[in-house]
């Protein structure tokens, strides 16, 4: 079998889609079982790797923890055929190097060190002209016994690769006991390293996770099989000798262990350093592993909530009216860490206020030490809000809502890593990099009057953070519900066509043959629990409809 991987759907129709299309095509003819599978589908990745006899490899540039699929598919025992249609071992994938933040460093890089074992590892290499292979082989290399430019006989080349026997490779490096030490980080930065705590776990012996102590109540148990302990009290002389690896995770580099600590076993990483602008910290951090040869299944940081903590959510919300089935409930936390990255208090008085008038919203304001000005100045009766709360119950309670708006923050990531889109504001910090562990994680940055990225939170308006919230919103709305039990209806204002669905704004549905989405607007004209529409019908028709908007929570107002 021969499996064609990707980023994107087929249907997108560029240039990598449409080569992947004709070869399915070509494939098909000559009776070669083969089929297109999509990076982020864990399953079928996962299957193809176990089972494909050769994997062709299109661009999967703007996948979630792209350089670690990429180490996973240089991992497999498939033979392999790389696809390229750009230079996805680029940062910013377009080889000008002035808006790049590497700035020249990307051949001693994670992404080109990982690409460059990935062409090692070829049994094909296809270029598109010898201009583009004179361009990546200065980054990737030559291979030239497995190299062709613009071929034409690429069923040919990979039915032949599907008759040699799959690859043998050696095993991957066994870390033995590892030392996660973890100090003077942010809340937020605890947050993003808990998918590469997990990761090690899958590839170590033994984890110990020391993490300051402030934080341990909501990373305890969320790495299955590691120890957590507080860094504050460690004796990491005696630590050196429990473990074969020490990974040591600070800010800044002045604040690393100053200990005598020439030996390789000691890793030292700053978060004032990260390897790629253009990738989030949590995914950075996982490609140090991929790098290190290290093939696992990369997830985003995903918390494990208490139910205690969730019952004692549910009893919050219960208490002051708030239905999340029914209701749009935003969460807001109008502080930060730093003054520098927090956005204006009388800017979230206003969101607030339009929340509420624009959108219906029911508010849960948080905030953490010291904060209480900042949340009462905002809330209001009927709102709940939450002081201090022990971080448990916080990321319990945030993740009842629909969407989280704050600056960069920590409550930002425990939100995102709750399992909530958020819309963040930034300033001196880049969205890029700090943006929350979520999928749907939006922001609104600071830009100058020329149209440059900017510093100052005084130059993000209140208009501004509407709009974000109002377009997070929407994709939420199109996106299937985490909580099954949200309430759905059909759209009031949906006309039938003679060729099928059209809504006030111009979304349309061709229906060819019988009318389901007929029996669809007439079963949900009064709301129903998402897990009733998608018992009752096809849940990929729900699904699709959902997108279109002709589905939409009862708290959608289009």
């Amino acid at each position: 079998m021969i499996a064609v991987v990707g980023a994107l759907p087929l249907e997108i129709r560029r240039g990598a889609e449409v080569t992947a299309a004709g070869l399915l095509d070509g494939l098909a003819a000559r009776g070669i079982p083969a089929r297109h599978v999509l990076v982020q589908d864990e399953e079928a990745l996962a299957d193809a790797l176990e089972r494909a006899d050769v994997i062709a490899l299109l661009d999967l540039r703007g996948a979630h923890a792209e350089l670690v699929q990429v180490a996973r598919i240089a991992a497999s025992r498939a033979r392999l055929a790389l696809l390229f249609h750009g230079y996805p071992f680029c940062a910013v994938a377009t080889r000008q190097c002035q808006p790049c933040g590497l700035r020249h460093g990307c051949r001693t890089s994670d992404r080109v060190a990982i690409y460059r074992r990935l062409a090692a590892r070829a049994d094909l290499i296809s270029y598109l002209s010898p201009l583009h292979r004179q361009a990546s082989e200065e980054f990737v290399g030559a291979f030239p016994e497995v190299t062709v430019v613009a071929p034409d006989a690429l069923v040919d080349a990979l039915a032949a690769l599907a008759a040699r026997p799959r690859a043998v490779h050696p095993p991957p490096p066994q870390l033995g006991r590892v030392l996660l030490y973890t100090h003077h980080l942010g809340l937020g930065d605890s947050v993003n390293l808990i998918s590469f705590a997990r990761a090690l776990a899958q590839a170590a012996d033994q984890v110990t996770w020391l993490a300051p102590q402030r934080h341990l109540p909501l990373l305890e148990r969320q790495v299955p099989g590691a120890l957590t302990a507080a860094a504050d009290r460690a004796d990491l002389d005696l630590e050196r000798t429990r473990h074969d690896v020490i990974i040591e995770v600070s800010i800044r580099a002045a604040d690393a262990f100053a200990g005598d600590i020439a030996d390789d076993r000691w890793i030292q990483l700053c978060l004032e350093w990260q390897p790629s602008p253009v990738s989030s910290m949590h995914e950075n951090f996982l490609a140090l592993l991929a790098r290190a040869g290290i093939p696992f299944a990369p997830v985003r940081p995903l918390l494990h909530l208490e139910p205690e903590a969730e019952a004692r959510a549910s009893e919050a919300l219960a208490a002051a009216g708030i239905r999340p089935a029914e209701h749009l409930v935003v969460g807001l936390h109008p502080g930060a860490g730093q003054p520098g990255k927090r956005w204006a208090l009388d800017r979230f008085c206003q969101l607030a206020a339009r929340l509420r008038e624009e959108h219906g919203a029911r508010l849960v304001i948080a905030g953490g030490p010291g904060e209480d000005a900042l949340v009462d100045a905002v809330a209001l009766p009927g709102d709940v809000v939450s002081r201090a709360a022990p971080l448990p119950e916080l990321a319990a309670l945030l993740a009842r809502c629909a969407a989280f708006v704050s600056s960069d923050s920590g409550l930002m990531h425990i939100a995102g890593a709750a399992g909530v889109p958020t819309l963040g504001i930034y300033g001196p910090t880049s969205e890029r990099i700090w943006r929350a562990p979520h999928a749907l994680a939006a922001a609104v940055p600071a830009i100058d009057e020329s149209g440059r990225r900017a510093r100052s939170l005084d130059l993000v308006s209140v208009d501004d953070v509407a709009r974000g919230v109002a377009a997070l919103l929407e994709r939420v709305a199109a996106e299937p519900p985490d909580d099954a039990d949200r309430l759905y209806r059909f759209h009031p204002g949906a006309v039938r066509e003679p060729s099928g669905w059209r809504l006030p704004g111009g979304a349309a549905i061709a229906v060819d043959g019988p009318d389901v989405v007929a029996e669809v607007a007439t079963a949900a004209a009064a709301p129903r629990p998402w897990r009733e529409l998608t018992g009752l019908f096809d849940a990929e028709l729900i699904e699709v409809l959902a997108a279109a908007h002709f589905l939409a929570p009862l708290w959608w107002r289009a």
